[in-house]
């Protein structure tokens, strides 16, 4: 007699249904037991005698075990105390997980129901939803709407299927515990249900989820087209709405360019472009609602994130288009998408994502110019990684380097000179760089008068063609920003450029001329070297004498590690003496060096350990400089200190290791800590995973990282926050703060030091400043005054009481002190700390004053 007749007889009716089911639930619990002691690992494919069992199982008894499973789950369940079966709280939690997956067994099943016991299973779930343990109760729901899909296809009355169809859209959007993508998708099935059984028009036109700020405006303008437009329109949006991915499919690809092929292209781009600006234009915080309906917050006006997935389909749609409109347009939505909100994170991640593939898709180089821009905004580790994959799969595809394809994809903006003249009525409107991120916009008459404000005839006939000139000017504002700071990269990579590439994109191109006129060269023929500048129209060495460039076959960016001091101080004093302010700061670039103790501990410095750094701060710098690094919180893995930095020309892997302080007064509400500790600086060889000996990493990257965590010192130290005496941190860390605040000066306080010493002559406050070893000592009419050259932190004498000066940008702007290089904003709030105080007689500001007087 086989182990399983007794069960087969319970259900031939000798005994009451409710104790078969028992006994048969017995049977699967021991059989779980022999698997597993956890709950989460429950599956009736391990319950062999089981299965057996409930495969012979007529479609009224599969019914019947549903709701008995369903109806007789405790609702106190211990299970959420115990995962083990140890004990008989754990006992009962197992049994009741034992009753959820024969549920979920029998619901997968194709079940012929009768409709009265399929509205009893519907009634049940609705009232006892919570007990499914589903996280969201849709994948119930998706297999019941699977069942409902069946029963209606046998059911030949439309009276019934449509009661069948209300009845159950009525209870399963009575519960309001869903994810507003989910709880769209039941509405589209519904949808689609009554279309399938006629009880409404299938030409019915559907397009955006109607429950959005967003969709009742784009709504609105979908239904002021023709009714041919309005169902091409549908049968797009509907395409979209199966937007999965992390890129289009095929099919997608080629349906969705049938269709706008159907549409027009230029009536397509038009609605588009309407779209994203309409997204552009959410307020911050609120461009994607990925919350559940109950939490969101019913004042703002999100964009839900079913018809995010929709306009990432029609993102997807524009990789046909390769115009520059349209891929600018992509490109501000990729900013707005990716804008980042604190405790929040990136608004629309996906939409940008699907912005950032339909850039890097389009044919040219334009999108990718627009990318490598892009690169430099996100500090998104993830989304990075996105834009330098696509990067990288350009660069491969054209068999180039990363370096020479942004060369390549860098939009010249037909500057010639740094200027650009475009005709307008009567006017030339001329264009002119005149500082990174910036441009003027002048307006020459037939005359060869100049104007800067706009003619009244210009706003009021040429209204279009000034927008778009404006357009234009911005976008060279933001591209010549963007080049600055990747030519910035280049000094870790030592990149060697041919000469044909030089002259091309260093010297002839309209906007990358602008910043390689201004950089120092190393020109290379063979083993012969020499440092070239562009001044006075011509290429000159350091000594001035003309230099023909075209005798060397190879050039690089000089960086003054490969220098000797002396070339060094020539090249400072000859863009001091001529006034030369450089994009980047080269001549007086910080040169860190390895030192006797770094050669002692052989794989890793010590140089930049021991700093306490305000942590978000760090790592939104550390990521604007390429590194990739996580934020560290009390979470699982938010432990994951190290930031590194990946230099493939070399295989090298450099590490800043951190470490997060622990503490309850110092945790954000979303579990971010505030602040961590720095440790050691590393090297990798990516190759062999081995740790690399400093003296073998090459002196320009070595010089370069530690570089880049100086500055993540200097600007994230707790040390540098002048308000910090007065937030009552804990007794370690107030000692650290005054430590750095007026301790030794690093290698951008000695840069700052010997500028200042080339500077203070020029001022007229000279008279009432010196330099110390640390400080710029500033003699006011009522006190003398130290300003640290580090911190930017001040001291009073004659007893170094500490003076909180909170910074004010636009002293710093007034000032108009000529600094030789673009970017130290700590030298900028040091002279404008000195050109205060000493006028201090003249100090309005009560908090300053009180605090001279004390």
């Amino acid at each position: 007699m086989s182990l399983l007749d007794p069960f087969k007889r319970l259900f031939k009716k000798e005994v009451n249904d409710s104790q078969a089911f028992e006994e048969l639930l017995e049977l699967a619990y021991k059989e779980t037991r022999q698997n597993t002691n956890y709950s989460y690992e429950i599956e009736v494919s391990k319950m062999p005698k089981t299965l057996e069992v409930l495969n012979t199982f007529s479609d009224g008894e599969k019914v019947e075990m549903l709701i008995y499973c369903l109806s007789t789950i405790p609702k106190k369940d211990p299970h959420q105390r115990s995962y083990s079966t140890k004990d008989e709280e754990g006992e009962n939690g197992m049994k009741a997980n034992v009753k959820r997956a024969i549920f979920r067994f029998f619901l997968r099943k194709t079940i012929l129901f009768d409709q009265e016991a399929y509205l009893e299973l519907v009634q049940l779930i609705r009232k006892r939803h919570d007990l499914l343990w589903y996280g969201t109760t849709f994948f119930a729901f998706g297999h019941l709407l699977k069942q409902l899909e069946n029963l209606l296809v046998v059911t030949p009355n439309s009276a019934d299927k449509e009661q069948l169809i209300n009845k159950t859209e009525k209870i399963i959007l009575d519960i309001d515990r869903y994810d507003p993508k989910e709880l769209l998708k039941i509405n589209l099935k519904f949808t689609n249900l009554r279309k399938e059984c006629g009880l409404i028009d299938s030409d019915t036109q559907f397009f955006f989820e109607p429950n959005d700020s967003f969709s009742k405006e784009a709504n609105n303008e979908l239904l002021q087209l023709t009714n041919a437009q309005q169902v091409l329109w549908a049968q797009l949006l509907e395409l979209c709405q199966k937007s999965n991915g992390s890129k289009p499919t095929k099919k997608f690809e080629t349906e969705s360019v049938k269709i706008i092929n159907e549409l027009g292209k230029d009536h397509f781009k038009q609605m588009i472009y309407a779209f994203i600006q309409k997204i552009i234009a959410v307020p911050d915080g609120e461009l994607v609602n990925n919350t559940i309906f109950y939490d969101a917050d019913p004042t703002k006006t999100y964009i839900n994130s079913f018809n995010a997935t929709i306009l990432k389909g029609l993102i997807w749609s524009c990789a046909q288009f390769h115009d520059e409109k349209t891929l600018q347009t992509l490109y501000e939505l990729a900013l707005r998408s990716y804008k980042k909100i604190p405790g929040i994170g990136q608004e629309a991640t996906s939409m940008g994502n699907a912005t950032v593939y339909t850039l890097y898709k389009s044919k040219g180089l334009t999108g990718i110019g627009l990318l490598t821009r892009l690169r430099l905004k996100v500090k998104h580790n993830s989304t990075l990684v996105i834009i330098q994959k696509y990067l990288m799969a350009a660069a491969e595809s054209k068999g180039v380097s990363m370096s020479e394809i942004e060369d390549f994809a860098t939009d010249s903006f037909k500057l010639v000179d740094g200027k650009r003249l475009v005709e307008i009525g009567d006017y030339h409107a001329l264009i002119r760089i005149i500082g990174i991120g910036k441009c003027e916009l002048l307006w020459i008459k037939e005359n060869g008068t100049e104007q800067k404000s706009v003619p009244a005839i210009i706003k009021s006939d040429h209204a279009d063609k000034l927008k778009k000139i404006k357009s234009i000017q911005k976008q060279i504002e933001q591209t010549l920003s963007a080049q600055r700071d990747r030519l910035d990269r280049l000094f870790r990579i030592d990149r060697l450029i041919s000469k044909e590439h030089f002259e091309t994109y260093f010297i002839q191109h309209g906007l990358l001329s602008y910043l390689g006129k201004r950089l120092i060269w190393t020109a290379k023929n063979g083993q012969e070297e020499q440092a070239i500048y562009w001044y006075e129209n011509a290429w000159r060495t350091i000594d001035q004498q003309v230099i023909d460039y075209t005798t060397f076959d190879q050039f690089k960016l000089w960086h003054p590690a490969n220098a000797s001091t002396s070339e060094v101080l020539k090249w400072r004093q000859f863009f001091m003496k001529n006034e030369i302010q450089q994009p980047i700061k080269q001549a007086f670039r910080e040169v860190y060096i390895l030192t006797p103790a770094e050669v002692n501990t052989r794989t890793y410095s010590n140089r930049m350990a021991a700093h306490i750094l305000k942590q978000h701060q760090f790592v939104s710098l550390a990521r604007s400089r390429n590194w990739t690094v996580a934020l560290q919180g009390n979470w699982d893995g938010g432990d994951a200190g190290i930031a590194s930095l990946l230099i493939p020309e070399f295989n090298l892997l450099a590490q800043y290791w951190t470490e997060g302080i622990y503490d309850m007064q110092n945790v954000h509400d979303n579990g971010v800590l505030l602040y961590v500790t720095t440790d050691q600086i590393r090297f990798t060889d990516t190759r062999t995973l081995e740790p690399i000996e400093l003296i073998d990493v090459p002196t320009t990257v070595f010089s370069e990282v530690l570089r880049d965590t100086d500055l993540f010192v200097g600007v994230a130290s707790i040390g540098n926050d002048p308000n910090w005496q007065d937030t009552g941190q804990q007794p370690g860390m107030s000692t650290y703060w005054q430590s750095y605040s007026f301790g030794d000066l690093s290698e951008v306080a000695k840069n700052r030091k010997e500028l200042l010493a080339n500077l203070l002559p020029k001022l007229k406050i000279a008279a009432k400043c010196s330099l110390t070893d640390k400080f710029l000592v500033v003699t006011g009419k009522l006190r003398t005054y130290k300003i640290h050259l580090g911190s930017t932190n001040i001291l009073m004498e004659p007893n170094d009481q500490y003076l909180c000066i909170v910074q004010d940008r636009s002293v710093v702007k007034e000032s108009k002190v000529f600094i030789p290089f673009d970017g130290d904003q700590g030298l900028s709030v040091i002279l404008s700390k000195a050109i205060l105080l000493a006028n201090d007689d003249t100090i309005t500001d009560q908090t300053i004053l009180t605090q001279i007087n004390r």
